[in-house]
């Protein structure tokens, strides 16, 4: 392979890898909306607490009544471990989204 074929296969794939852009952040946190439901579904309190975390990251940058309605399913669903010191300091972030 010649350095200029190699070269433009580099470039190539640098505009390739350069077009890709993040997902937006209201995919993201309904996809953690979902994780988080299951994770309290399953009953693993400490991972559902660890993706209310980012979740309570993103949700701000997103304007959404279905997120909001995710967001008080999810308070609901993380009552019975309302006294587990990680879900309960969660609880409290979702909660001055919700207010």
């Amino acid at each position: 392979m010649s350095k200029a074929t190699g070269r433009r296969r580099r470039t190539r794939c640098t505009r390739r890898w350069n077009s890709f852009s993040p997902p937006p952040p209201w995919l993201g946190a309904n996809l953690l909306t979902r994780q988080v439901q299951v994770a309290f579904r399953s009953s693993e309190p400490l991972l559902a607490a660890e993706r209310m975390d980012t979740l309570s990251r993103i949700a701000p940058l997103v304007s959404s009544a279905r997120l909001d309605g995710h967001l008080v399913e999810i308070m609901a669903l993380s009552n019975p471990w309302r006294d587990v010191p990680e879900v309960k300091d969660m609880r409290g972030r979702l909660h001055t989204l919700l207010v």
